[in-house]
């Protein structure tokens, strides 16, 4: 019986990732400051990336679509490079899970942990990725995995003041 429940939980959870929608920010809401711990152990603001463009991609490593796509944000980032901005990839799990994901999949990705809940900074679905202009102010939420290589995705992330 405990394996069925166990099965019914991951299939919810993996159901609720695979959707992809764009959630316009609320202009009304209040930048909130994030802190992320880089694998280093140094702490780090999401405030003092203003002036980047930046691609925050919230992921767990036990999410499928979270890790599949991994090769086309990699190429994304490439493909972006000079173009000011910075990908970061946060996650609530464990250190020592991060960097045994990290190790085992051979991903050159600036992985971070979150000191916050995902839900403080309004992500209720994985993945989600928050791009943010030069401003530091949110510009675009999508919720779910995504092609991040596409040629009109890239277009659109050009386009981010």
């Amino acid at each position: 019986m405990n394996l069925w429940r166990i099965v019914i939980v991951l299939l919810l959870f993996s159901g609720s990732c695979k959707k992809t929608a764009e959630v316009m920010p609320d202009p009304a809401q209040k930048e909130k400051d994030i802190e992320f711990v880089e694998m280093s152990g140094d702490t780090i603001l999401l405030s003092s990336f203003k002036g980047k463009r930046l691609l925050v991609n919230y992921w767990a490593t036990w999410c499928i679509p979270c890790r599949a796509e991994f090769p086309s944000l990699i190429k994304a980032e490439e493909e972006l490079k000079g173009e000011n901005y910075v990908f970061l990839f946060p996650t609530t799990d464990e250190m020592d899970l991060i960097l045994e994901f990290k190790a085992k999949q051979g991903y050159d990705l600036r992985f971070l942990k979150m000191n916050s809940s995902l839900a403080r900074v309004n992500v209720h679905v994985l993945p989600t990725t928050a791009i943010y202009g030069t401003d530091g102010k949110m510009f675009k939420q999508i919720q779910g995995a995504l092609e991040w290589d596409e040629e009109e995705i890239i277009k659109m992330l050009k386009k981010v003041p």
